[in-house]
């Protein structure tokens, strides 16, 4: 990723910030695990069962929604997709867009 930046700007009075979120089946834990490793930071996991949305008991610790952000203030995100849950490997990265709105 040598020569990209991080997309910041300000929109009005809010410094706005895209983050990119990755769409795996069944890795997501793997995936954030090894990019804590390449960029520094420590990641937070929450899973389906520990939020009480799992559908089917078996995809209980399915990572729901895992963020880390680096030192160098780098955010990735990321979640699993349920089976049963449409996912198309190419397409399966989202931006998510953040704020520093205080109201």
């Amino acid at each position: 990723m040598t020569g990209r930046r991080l997309f910041r700007a300000t929109i009005g009075t809010i410094m706005t910030t895209l983050n990119p979120y990755l769409n795996f089946r069944g890795t997501a834990r793997d995936a954030i695990t090894f990019y804590a490793e390449v960029f520094g930071g420590e990641p937070t996991i929450s899973t389906f069962g520990e939020l009480q949305m799992a559908q089917d008991p078996a995809q209980a610790d399915l990572v729901m929604h895992a963020q880390l952000t680096s030192p160098a203030g780098l955010v990735l995100m990321a979640s699993d997709t349920p089976d049963g849950m449409e996912l198309t490997v190419g397409s399966n990265v989202s931006v998510s867009l953040s704020g520093d709105d205080e109201a």
